[in-house]
Parts: structure tokens; sequence; C-alpha cells
């Protein structure tokens, strides 16, 4: 499973990082913040899609599911 934050604020951001997030969840899986409302969400599904589109071990359909493991693509806005 990969897992992104997005729209993070700084102060958790500072307090993620002071526990060891960087441990267990890349940089690049988190988006902080910022002044355009979403703008750190819409990136995150950026992100996500690029990735499932690159990775041909997760093909996605045209109905959003993965067939080799069946869940059904989300994301909240």
């Amino acid at each position: 499973m990969t897992v992104l934050l997005a729209g993070v604020r700084p102060d958790t951001l500072t307090m993620l990082r002071n526990m060891g997030l960087q441990r267990w969840l890349p940089a690049e899986q988190v988006f902080p913040e910022e002044d355009t409302e979403y703008s750190a969400t819409l990136k995150a599904v950026r992100y996500a899609r690029t990735k499932l589109a690159v990775d041909s071990a997760h093909p996605i359909s045209t109905n959003g599911i993965d067939h080799h493991r069946n869940p059904v693509l989300y994301y909240l806005v």
C-alpha cells in the first residue's frame, strides 16, 4: 500500500519530521499545504496517477479498478 499525505500544515510537517517520518514515508509522498486551495491534494492525485501509469504491475482499467488486486482506487478532495 502506498500512503500519500496531502495538505500537511507546516506545524504538523515539523512534528512528523521530528518523529522520524522520513524513515517510513519518502518526502516525495508528502505534499505540504500551499496557498492555493486543494493544490497539494491535486499534486498528490497527479503523483499517484503517474506512479500507477508507470508501474506496469498495477494496470488501471477504465472503471478505476485494478484487476490484478481488485481494490477500487480512491481519493478524497
